[in-house]
Formats: C-alpha cells, sequence, structure tokens
C-alpha cells in the first residue's frame, strides 16, 4: 500500500534519524523516484544533513551530476539554491571508470577520484539488447535535448502538452487541426486539409 519512493524516504528518514558520527551510511541514486527538481533537492538537503549534522562516513551514489558540485565550491554552490557551505573539505568525489571504443562501453571496475563526465545509460540498455530503433531514437532524443537550437524532441504517437506559447492567429488552425477526425478523412481528403493548414500557419 506504499509507492517505492515513499518507502525510500521511510527508509532514508530511518538512517538520517539513527546514523551517529560512528556509522557508515550507504546510499544509491536518493530521490530519483520524483521528479528531477524534488529529487535533487532533497539528495543535496541529505548530504548536507549526514555532513553537517550527523558528521558520518558516507557513500552515496547519484546521476545527479549537479551534486558534485559541493566538493568544490567554496561558498556557494551555483544554480542549486543553495546557501552557505559548510562541508566542502569533507566531501570528495570518486567514479567508476569506464572506456568507449568505437560503439562499445568497457567497464574497468576500477574506482577513480573525480566526478564522472557523463552517464553512459544509453550505452548499458544497447549491451541489455533493448531493441536498436529504441537506441536509436533515445540517441536522437538526447542529442535534441543537448542542442543549443532550442528545438524539442517531441516524440510522434505521445500526448505532449506543449510548452511555447502560441500566436493567436495561429490558435484557429490549431483547434482546426485538433478537430479533424482522421478515420474520416480519404487520403486525398487528408493531403488537401493539411495544405489548407499549412497556408493559414504561412
Amino acid at each position: 500500500g506504499k509507492s517505492t519512493f515513499f518507502v525510500e524516504m521511510e527508509e532514508t528518514a530511518t538512517i538520517c534519524s539513527q546514523a551517529t558520527r560512528k556509522s557508515l551510511v550507504i546510499l544509491d541514486e536518493v530521490g530519483r523516484g520524483t521528479s528531477t527538481d524534488d529529487g535533487r533537492a532533497l539528495a543535496q538537503a541529505i548530504i548536507e544533513y549526514l555532513v553537517n549534522e550527523v558528521g558520518c562516513y558516507t557513500l552515496f551514489a547519484t546521476h545527479y551530476h549537479e551534486l558534485t558540485q559541493l566538493a568544490d565550491v567554496p561558498d556557494v554552490v551555483p544554480g542549486l539554491n543553495a546557501g552557505p557551505v559548510k562541508h566542502t573539505q569533507k566531501i570528495a568525489n570518486h567514479h567508476l571508470e569506464c572506456v568507449k571504443r568505437g560503439d562499445t562501453l568497457h567497464f574497468l571496475h576500477a574506482l577513480v577520484p573525480g566526478a564522472a563526465h557523463s552517464s553512459f545509460g544509453i550505452d548499458v540498455a544497447k549491451l541489455a539488447h533493448l531493441p536498436a530503433s529504441v537506441i536509436d531514437r533515445a540517441r536522437a532524443l538526447l542529442e535534441a535535448a543537448d542542442s543549443s537550437s532550442g528545438v524539442s524532441p517531441l516524440p510522434t504517437g505521445l500526448s505532449v502538452k506543449a510548452k511555447a506559447s502560441v500566436e493567436p492567429s495561429h490558435k484557429k488552425t490549431i483547434d482546426d487541426l485538433v478537430a479533424l477526425d482522421m478515420n474520416e478523412l480519404s487520403p486525398r481528403e487528408a493531403l488537401d486539409r493539411l495544405w489548407e493548414l499549412q497556408k493559414q500557419v504561412r
């Protein structure tokens, strides 16, 4: 009767309330079960609590790359809405090393100092033998998200709410498009309607 995220928070609460300076705390991907901003804020607050309030040894695995800044920013952590940081000398980044040769990812099983430069989720998905079309689509979406062109990687066939505002002159065209019943149109009628809508937008 509880969500996995609720259980995760209950377990984390137990750790935070019972840990002492003599504890070794191991946390893996705390905060990943909710929205990115929510989860990252919780993860940072938990790190700060364990470092500043409890003072215990902690291994904290995370894919929130922004949190690696906690180890090397002296006063304020930009972009994390953090106040003064008192713990910079108490946090160190390490990552498990891997190398990419061509399209193949090799895990070296070596723990090295410093933060990881990127994630390899798609490569791992490929190693797990997800369909090639899924891997290709994921790479395309990632490239679109990383590009500075501002083009949103909107997938076809999914309901997506556009964040950009719509010009009032285009609202009627969009309403007409949404109102179309594609099952009632012949291929020729559909092409004609598309041509009309395109002219309206232009």
